[in-house]
């Protein structure tokens, strides 16, 4: 229901818009017209904009899918709920701060919360088969790479998450692509 709402909400926006009552501030807002200036509106979800990983995440948390752990080749024995969060924990570091004024310093300690934007790439692992001379994949399972950061800031490497089998993230993947459909996995993959 709200996504049938948000839709027509869209669909309104965009013929307020063309019929000159209103312009395009960006290619995800429309302004309109009113008493006290021009009111902006988002085009996007009704909820903040989610990463692929972030809507794996929500998923994963509640239950619905599972993951399995990167050296699990096989994806037999699920990630227990404790394990999920660990990865996602906040890491917590000690920093020692200089007051300018008095020169003091102060040991504070920090939270670094889970960067989902870290995720860079998803490794695809699939079978070949060759039909008919016409090679296909199928796509067996995907596993969220991320760039770790070491708390200075030097680059540490890739790190690769756990592995998630292909067909319990598709429902995910079809929904992410419905709201982004320039960014789709099929638009990533080698031609």
């Amino acid at each position: 229901m709200r996504l049938l709402l948000k839709t027509i909400t869209t669909f309104c926006l965009l013929l307020y818009a063309a019929c000159g009552h209103a312009q395009t501030a960006t290619e995800h807002e429309i302004e309109w017209p009113t008493d006290h200036g021009w009111e902006k509106h988002s085009l996007l979800r009704p909820k903040t904009d989610s990463t692929i990983l972030e809507m794996i995440v929500a998923q994963l948390r509640k239950g619905t899918i599972n993951c399995y752990s990167y050296t699990d080749q096989a994806c037999t024995v699920p990630m227990t709920q404790p394990e999920i969060e660990e990865l996602f924990r906040a890491q917590s570091d000690t920093v020692t701060v200089t007051d300018p004024i008095t020169g003091d310093e102060v040991q504070k300690v920090t939270l670094m919360e889970f960067n989902f934007l870290s995720v860079v790439k998803y490794r695809v692992q699939a079978t070949a088969a060759t039909t008919n001379g016409k090679k296909e994949y199928k796509m067996e399972q995907l596993t969220p790479v991320q760039e770790e950061y070491a708390m200075s800031g030097r680059y540490i490497g890739l790190k690769p998450l756990f592995r998630l089998r292909y067909a319990d993230v598709l429902p995910i993947i079809r929904r992410y692509e419905q709201w982004h459909p320039d960014n789709t996995l099929a638009s990533r993959m080698p031609q």
